[in-house]
């Protein structure tokens, strides 16, 4: 394992590029929860969104697996769009209820706080609970020089467009941008965007998963933590 140098944090000239769920706010296990509550809405088995759900993932993806499913196990229709809908009304409301202990990753908000450099948000989740996260955290929209969300990408994650309109927005190269992620699916789209190095936060990945699939890129410094606490204190200069 190549890990990311704590010199490369040091000095205004770089830019630290932040994914959302899984990375600066805990969310995991509400999306589930909401995609439990559309199975059960749908009259259709959850079983496949515990054991098969993969973080990082559009939320299309599992909505079309959903209507499939639907269709098969009950002979009824119902587009993607429509569960995915549902889903969403029902995860805006638990994250609206859940209180910050509950969701907050440790460390986050006194390392982001800490930052002098620019800060771009990558997500594939909508504005609106870009909003309803950044107000739970208590961050200033403000603080980022970029935020992307769902409605500003054509194709979400694995594909880099988010991460290439961040870098773009903020007029940033590649190679001064450390980038945080939780999820395949993320680290894919910032490897694919050129970001060499990376802290992974183990939310929804385990240090063995990483270092397997790390081993198909060459190249790329990589750091893997459990919250941000563990961060090396030279890392927030």
């Amino acid at each position: 394992m190549r890990v990311v140098p704590a010199a490369f944090f040091h000095g205004r000239n770089k830019s630290i590029l932040f994914d959302m769920d899984g990375t600066i706010i805990c969310t995991e296990p509400l999306h589930i929860q909401a995609w439990v509550k559309v199975c059960h809405h749908l009259g259709i088995s959850s079983d496949s969104i515990s054991k098969e759900r993969i973080p990082g993932i559009s939320g299309m993806v599992t909505a079309e697996q959903l209507s499939q499913q639907l269709l098969q196990q009950t002979q009824r229709r119902k587009s993607p769009n429509e569960i995915y809908k549902i889903k969403s009304e029902a995860y805006r409301s638990f994250l609206q209820q859940a209180p910050l202990k509950d969701v907050e990753i440790p460390g986050f908000r006194t390392f982001f706080q800490s930052l002098s450099c620019q800060k771009g948000l990558i997500t594939s989740s909508p504005r609106i609970e870009v909003n309803m996260v950044l107000k739970i955290l208590g961050i200033d929209q403000a603080s980022f020089g970029s935020i992307i969300s769902k409605e500003n990408v054509k194709i979400p994650k694995p594909a880099p467009e988010g991460y290439f309109l961040s870098m773009e927005k903020m007029r940033v190269q590649a190679n001064i941008c450390l980038g945080f992620e939780d999820s395949l699916s993320g680290i894919t789209a910032l490897i694919s965007a050129g970001v060499k190095n990376i802290v992974v936060i183990g939310t929804s990945l385990s240090q063995q998963q990483l270092t397997t699939f790390m081993a198909n890129y060459e190249g790329v410094n990589y750091s893997y933590i459990k919250n941000y606490n563990e961060l090396n204190p030279d890392y927030s200069r």
